[in-house]
């Protein structure tokens, strides 16, 4: 049912119209209302009515579209819609994700090396070299994280879970190559400096 149908369903039996019901789910609906109706006491007022076949609609659709699940403080049982479960979209996200930027990753960080050590103009250049052994750094590291992240979202196995020792080198082994590639750009940072400070002199004496 479309949001319109549910504004619309209470309306139409608020006015005393009986709706005409296209589908399986409307009569259903319309059946439970009429249940309702005969099982109060009282008399019947418009409000009671709106609010038993709000009561109806909501029942209905939450039986229909959810699933129980235990709140961990209270012990309550909660109602959470299915189509506002996002495991499924998050595991999809993460697996395209994880693909894209080892693919990416490896062969970007490939090309660098081959274009700064085949390259006769960066041959002895000092900046070229910390790229070059950056660009080794972020392929361990990127093998590392990502073919962790794989495993865990197509085996559906979390190592660090299942290992104290691998859940200790999981940390260990990563951090040093984080720590090395801060180190390299810092290195970096100066010949940079240089080959700008050059290039913009020799292209203001050009111009």
């Amino acid at each position: 049912m479309v949001l319109d149908d549910i504004i619309l369903f209470p309306m139409l039996i608020y006015l005393g119209i009986e709706p005409f019901c296209a589908g399986d789910s409307c009569r259903q609906l319309l059946t439970e209302q009429r249940l309702l109706d005969r099982q109060m006491t009282g008399p019947l007022t418009r409000n009671g009515l709106v609010k038993n076949t709000i009561q109806a609609v909501i029942t209905l659709l939450l039986r229909n579209h959810s699933s129980r699940l235990t709140d961990k403080d209270t012990g309550r049982k909660l109602l959470i819609p299915r189509h506002c479960s996002t495991q499924p979209f998050q595991r999809i996200f993460s697996l395209y994700a994880s693909n894209t930027i080892f693919v990416l990753g490896v062969i970007g960080n490939i090309v660098s090396i081959l274009v700064f050590t085949r390259l006769k103009l960066f041959r002895g250049n000092r900046c070229a070299f910390y790229l070059t052994v950056e660009s080794i750094a972020n392929i361990y590291l990127i093998c590392l994280v990502e073919v962790l992240i794989l495993v865990s979202d197509i085996a559906q196995i979390n190592l660090a879970n299942t290992s104290i020792i691998w859940c200790k080198l999981q940390t260990t082994l990563g951090q040093p190559a984080r720590l090395f590639i801060g180190s390299i750009i810092c290195f970096e940072a100066p010949w940079i400096n240089i080959f700008l400070h050059i290039t913009g002199s020799i292209w203001f004496v050009v111009r």
